[in-house]
This record gives structure tokens, sequence and C-alpha cells, in this order.
């Protein structure tokens, strides 16, 4: 049985309250509820408009939101009168609304009465109080009070808004897909006596395969298997030596030769990069960067803005209370195909490791992963995507993977696009680099 604590219920009875109050405001206020988020950041709000034809409309306008709830007399409110109280945010919670575009309105909710009030986050001069871990806010009860239908929530926070959607501008979004502009023009399926990789292998030396998949006992490869090339896969694993020949046509539309061609890629960009370095992990399903002898692992690319060579660590040491473990940086792989064209997504993720190999226990993973990532906003997502293609890419133009005869796989830096409008200060939303879904990224390279 899983038990719900009383702050759940008193979190979202204010999130309730917070939504009620926008709703019968005057203009109307749209608040979009940001779920499963606490790093701290509640929501946003949207001021609504009616056109002349009586039609409300969104402008654009944008709020963030943190919605604090309390029905405790010694709980977010603190140094109580009959006037004013206090609210106390901890140094982590001003470091990331410090982080926000655009301005942060604090809402706190008091369950013991059913009241809302409303207040901007004040800026912290954090350098200058460097041993300071909490920040008084101050609330005035009559100034910082929400009441409902009385309107006046614009018009106290108007300088805070701003508008996300400029149309007189245009703007440069950059991604984290990369075309895959050249690759095997062929996929050969050949039929089989053997049902898994293992039994194959228990018969042919793995050094004499070729990279291939096997589906169904057929096997799928960019090869062309004859008693010249692979010899010992021809006589002891082939069943037949006329193979059936898929051009890339075939496979845009075809669900499963798409699963066996992305595969067979995968298994020469695996060959590849494990000679780099780098490793796939097949539980968390990410490349990561390995630990050699020292406790930390560092690497030279360019930078992003400056193009100037760096060095950067891919494999560092932790200490936390009494964890100690390694972050590596990481990445997972998937393919899109966007009408003829292959593109290869890169997501920027972590791993953590004990001593290199074996993996936290996943509750820990992730925690720290949660702690990492709910401090990177959008430039350092864009400059760990970054990072990684430069990596692959050598510093170079595109990334040359691997060249055998006439089989090529070579893969662009991230594509560009253009758009008819700009975002001011678009922020990306967080790139899950903890291991959630994978998801095309685009962001403003302004």
């Amino acid at each position: 049985m899983k038990n719900i604590n009383d702050r759940h219920v008193i979190g979202e009875r204010g999130v309730i309250q917070f939504h009620n109050y926008c709703n019968r405001h005057t203009p109307y206020i749209m608040f979009r509820e940001l779920v499963q988020n606490d790093f701290g950041i509640d929501g946003e709000v949207e001021i609504a408009k009616v056109d002349e034809n009586g039609k409300r409309f969104a402008t654009g306008e944008i709020l963030k939101v943190q919605i604090k709830s309390t029905e405790s007399d010694n709980s977010y409110i603190r140094s109580e009168t009959e006037n004013s109280f206090k609210y106390y945010a901890s140094r982590q919670d001003i470091e990331y609304w410090s982080n926000i575009t655009g301005d942060v309105i604090l809402i706190i909710y008091d369950g013991r009465n059913d009241t809302l009030y409303a207040k901007k986050i004040p800026n912290f001069n954090l350098k200058e109080s460097k041993k300071i871990e909490s920040f008084p806010i101050d609330f005035d009860k009559k100034d910082n009070l929400l009441k409902i239908q009385d309107n006046s929530f614009v018009e106290s926070f108007t300088a805070s808004f701003y508008t996300r959607v400029n149309y007189d501008s245009k703007d440069i979004l950059g991604s984290n897909m990369c075309r895959v502009f050249t690759s095997p023009a062929l996929l050969y399926e050949y039929d089989t006596y053997f049902a898994t990789k293992k039994s194959v292998f228990e018969v042919v030396d793995g050094d004499d395969c070729p990279f291939f998949t096997l589906n169904g006992k057929r096997v799928f490869t960019f090869y062309e298997i004859s008693k010249d090339k692979f010899p010992e896969f021809h006589s002891k694993v082939i069943s037949n030596s006329k193979p059936k020949k898929w051009k890339l046509n075939d496979i845009r539309i075809n669900q499963n030769l798409r699963n066996q061609y992305s595969e067979n890629l995968n298994l020469i960009i695996r060959s590849v990069l494990r000679k780099r370095g780098i490793r796939y992990h097949k539980k968390y399903r990410r490349f990561y960067f390995i630990k050699f002898d020292e406790d930390t692992r560092t690497v030279d690319y360019k930078t992003r803005v400056y193009q100037k060579v760096k060095e950067r660590d891919v494999v560092s040491h932790h200490v936390y209370g009494q964890d100690e473990f390694y972050r590596h940086i990481a990445f997972s792989f998937q393919y899109v195909y966007c009408g003829d064209e292959l593109y290869l997504v890169v997501n920027p993720k972590y791993l953590f490791t004990l001593d290199g190999r074996e993996t936290l226990e996943p509750k820990k993973i992730t925690k720290y992963t949660n702690y990492k990532t709910q401090r990177e906003f959008n430039n350092a997502v864009i400059n760990q995507i970054h990072f990684v293609i430069d990596y692959l890419c050598n510093g170079g133009s595109y990334w040359k993977v691997f060249e055998y005869g006439k089989l090529k796989l070579y893969i662009a830096r991230p594509t560009e696009f253009t758009t008819d409008f700009s975002i001011a200060g678009r922020e990306n939303p967080k790139a899950n680099s903890a291991g959630l879904s994978d998801e095309i990224l685009l962001f403003n390279e302004g």
C-alpha cells in the first residue's frame, strides 16, 4: 500500500486554490502546472485578452511561479505578526530562481485560513553572502494578499511579465539532430540455421564475423557474404548464399528493416567508440566515457562560441557524505527519419559508478542525477551536446565514423533551422540527462 502524506495533500490544495484564482481573474490568466517537477518552478501563468469580437486570445506574456503551501504554525511562514510574515528561501532555491529568464513570483498558500499571498522574488547578492544558507522574503498580509475577483494580479506584476514571441525578427534554432549524409546503401538479408547470436558465436569466432543482427532466423548485415569474404561465417551460419537486397527506399517504409538497419549502424558505432574509451551500458542504454587508471579523465575539445581548445573532465571522482562515486559524461543515440533523410539524435546523459564499472544503486543514481541536472539550463545542455559531437568529430566538420571499402558512415554536425519569429529569453526544457525519455531538442542559438 502506498501512503499519501499530508504534505502532498496540502501542496495539491495550494495549487488548486491558485488555479481557481487565475481562472476567475479578469483578464483571464492561464495557469500551466509543470508536473513531476521538484526543481523550484511549479508552473507559469500567461495573460489572455479579449479581441474586438469578444473572443479570448493568448498574449504570449509569461510569468513563472513557485507555490509553497502550509497549514502548520511552524513551516514556511515564520516571524509572523498580525500584519506580516517571512518566508525563508534556501540558497539552492535562490540560485535556481536567479537563472530563470524573467521574474519569478512566489505564491504562499496558508491552509490555516485558506489564503493566498504573492510576491516577486527579490534579487539577492549571493557572492557577498557566501556563508548564508537561507534568505528571508518579507510578505505584507494586506499588500501581498490575493483575493478572488479583485483582479489585481496583472496590475501588481505587469512589469514582471515578458513577451515570449517576437514576430518582427527571425531566429536560428540549433538542434541535437545530426544528418547521416553517407551510409550503407544496401542491407543484405540471409537465411540462417540459428535463432540467437550466442549460438552463432559458439561455432564461429566473433573476430571472423561481419557486423550483423539476427531476427527470426534471418541475418541482416551491410556486408555481402561469400566464400571469399567471411568464409567461415558463410559455411557455418548462412543457409543460402542468395540474399535479399534491401535498398534505402525499402528500408524507410518498413519498420522491421529500419530497426535492423539502425542496429547495424549501432554495432559499427559501438566498435568505433570502444577504441576511443567509450563503452555502451546495456541496462541504462547509453554510451559513457570509461575510467582509466586515474580518478579523473580529461579530453580535449573546441568550445562552442570561441572555438578554443580546452580540456573537459569526462570522468570525475566525488564524495558526498558517506557516498563515494565516479560521474561519467554519457550520451544516447536514436535514429529519426525526416522525409528521405536519416538523422542521428544525440541526447546528453550521465552515468554514476562505484569504481568506474559497477553502477550505483538506482535510488542514488536518481538522487545525484537530479542534483546535477536541476542546475543545468539551456546553455549547459547546448554545451554538453556540442562537446559530445565535437569530440566525436575530432574537431572537424563531420564525424567520419567508419570506412571499409565501399561501406562508409559519415554523420554531420547538428542541423540548424531558421524560424519566422524569435523567442526572447527562450529557455530549453531540462534535457533529461537523468535517463528519462529521449527527445529531440530545439534551442535558441542566440
